[in-house]
């Protein structure tokens, strides 16, 4: 079972102001330099954190799974007010990622970039038009990408 370290089962929540003191003397959690309510965990069996997109549980997943090359299909993080590739106009359902890009989900990205980048772990966002810039995830057309492996 994966949990949300801010969220454990029989355990009460822990705020994202108290993140890094909860967590500090684990040596798994990877907290920002500047933001003590952004952590990633490099063991998810400890937990691992949110930040605003699933994109953020899926590479700490998958840094603790042991791969080397992560490729990520679909980060365009935009057009927050369309559906999504699966809802219809009429079945939308609410998103908040536009609320949170700029405070949450591109400085989490960044310190994720820092973790990954730090255990050789590559990150190839394939969306090239993503407003994730590729100084924090390298943008390689699909194509390209399969073109030259």
């Amino acid at each position: 079972m994966i949990e949300d370290g801010c969220y454990k089962i029989y355990q009460p929540k822990v705020a994202s102001e108290a993140i890094k003191r909860t967590y500090q003397q684990n040596a798994a959690m990877c907290f920002h330099p500047q933001r003590p309510d952004i952590c990633f965990s490099t063991d998810i069996r400890q937990g691992i954190f949110d930040a605003g997109t699933v994109v953020y549980w899926a590479l700490q997943i998958l840094a603790w799974l042991g791969f080397n090359t992560i490729l990520v299909s679909g980060l365009d993080m935009t057009n927050f007010n369309q559906p999504r590739f699966y809802e219809t106009q009429q079945e939308k359902l609410p998103s908040y990622l536009a609320t949170k890009v700029d405070t949450l989900v591109m400085p989490s990205f960044a310190h994720a970039a820092q973790v990954l980048q730090q255990r050789q772990i590559r990150v190839i966002n394939f969306s090239l038009e993503s407003a994730v810039p590729d100084t924090i995830f390298e943008k390689v057309a699909f194509n390209e990408y399969f073109k030259s492996e």
